[in-house]
Formats: structure tokens, C-alpha cells, sequence
């Protein structure tokens, strides 16, 4: 029997994506680019354990 270990994306909703990024920058993270995908912004990271997350506006965005 092989087991393989399931990978894992944490998402936080964040309103202000620039300011958290920046804000998340500012202490150390690495943040890639951030991204605009049906009227809302996003970007991914690395934590420093290497588990990926992600942060997205899309719950904040407002519907045209």
C-alpha cells in the first residue's frame, strides 16, 4: 500500500488585496504578482513552512 500526502491551498478572503500583499511584503512573505480575474483581485504565496495560500477579494467583489 502506498500512501501519498494530499496538497493543500489555504484562501483567505481579503477586501483590500494591494494592502494586505503590501502589508505581507513589508514582514517577509513572498508574494507573487498580484492577479485580476472577474472584477476581483488575487495572488498565491508560500507560507514559511512551504504550504501554499492564497488571497482573494473575489468575496468582496461587487456585481455589476
Amino acid at each position: 500500500m502506498v500512501l501519498h500526502a494530499g496538497q493543500v491551498k489555504l484562501l483567505f478572503d481579503i477586501e483590500d488585496v494591494e494592502d494586505f500583499c503590501w502589508r505581507a511584503g513589508q514582514m517577509g512573505l513572498a508574494v507573487a504578482p498580484i492577479h485580476e480575474a472577474d472584477g476581483y483581485l488575487f495572488s498565491n504565496a508560500k507560507n514559511p513552512s512551504g504550504n501554499s495560500i492564497q488571497v482573494s477579494g473575489r468575496a468582496f467583489r461587487h456585481e455589476s
